[in-house]
């Protein structure tokens, strides 16, 4: 047996317990170990057989000399024949057993009946979407569900990018079918269950995307602007201050620049004496800045920060 097999016999399989494949492996290491010891045994008791008789026929060589024999009381000796083998098997065992009773890992989805919803929270946030696909196909949903690294406001949100026969620019026809597990979202302030509610009469077939914290660095997939409610530049006024104050601001709330749209061009680096008239979360504690040469209008920046509910 090579060690490849034997990994693969002592694989656990779903659920606590032995694998038939490890419980086969550890019967097989006991039965050749039990032979090896026989055969040890044996060759023992031949090797103390043929010391006996060299002893007896010495002696009767000794007596027809006519010498004095003394006899001497032979000590029993117990020995304890355990090969090799045998304490290899019980090490085998020793490992195998507490390492094969161990559960299965969590299911990506945990998907449980609440009323008429199906609630689906999400365990594995990196899991591959053809995992999620067949969990939820197992429960009857013919629903395929990715996750996507989000700017803040969207973490907790779901959004549907296909339905069956859906035309373009037109409006998703399953929105009270299909709703997030947390309508309030996520915020710096409080955590959320990342995860959605399915409507169990719901028939159709969609494709869903679920927002999950970008990670430091990583593109984010699905964002807004970065000073909606929500986001980290919420209520701050930045607008039509110089690069070089808002990457201070930005500092200040752990954020650092990541590039520059300069009339749909993005750059590097520009000069701090540039406005920022915008901006969005383009990775996971990253940020993109709209600049200018000159300032916008004030009147505009006004009414900016009153649909945000800032003014």
């Amino acid at each position: 047996m090579n060690v490849e097999d034997a990994i693969s016999r002592l694989a656990p399989a779903p659920g606590p317990g032995l694998t038939p494949g490890a419980r086969a492996m550890m019967e097989e290491i006991m039965q050749n170990a039990s032979a090896a010891s026989i055969e040890s045994a044996a060759s023992i008791t031949s090797a103390e057989s043929a010391r006996s008789a060299a002893g007896i026929a010495s002696t009767e060589r000794a007596g027809r000399a006519g010498r004095a024999v003394p006899v001497v009381p032979r000590r029993r000796r117990w020995r304890l024949v355990v090969g090799i083998p045998v304490a290899a098997a019980v090490a085998a065992a020793a490992w195998a057993v507490p390492n094969l009773l161990t559960t299965a890992p969590a299911a990506a989805l945990d998907i449980k009946d609440d009323g008429g919803f199906w609630v689906i929270e999400v365990n594995d946030l990196y899991a591959n979407p053809k995992v999620y696909e067949t969990q939820l196909r197992n429960a009857g949903l013919n629903v395929r569900l990715r996750l996507v690294p989000a700017a803040p406001s969207r973490v907790g949100g779901v959004a549907p990018t296909a339905a069956e026969g859906q035309q373009p620019g037109t409006r998703y026809p399953y929105e009270d079918k299909v709703q997030t597990l947390d309508p309030d979202g996520c915020t710096e302030q409080r955590t959320c269950h990342i995860g959605l509610k399915i409507a169990k009469d719901f028939t159709g077939d969609a494709d869903l995307l679920l927002g999950r914290a970008a990670k430091p660095g990583e593109p984010i997939q699905w964002g807004g602007p970065f000073d909606t409610r929500g986001e980290p530049m919420h209520c701050v006024p930045y607008r039509n201050k110089h690069v070089s104050e808002v990457r201070a601001e930005m500092g200040r709330r752990g954020l650092t620049i990541d590039a520059f749209d300069v009339d749909g061009k993005i750059e590097r680096s520009v000069p701090d004496s540039m406005y920022v008239t915008g901006g969005y979360m383009s990775k996971g504690g990253m940020a993109t800045l709209f600049v200018d040469d000159e300032p916008e209008p004030e009147e505009k920046v006004a009414l900016a920060a009153k649909k945000l509910g800032c003014a």
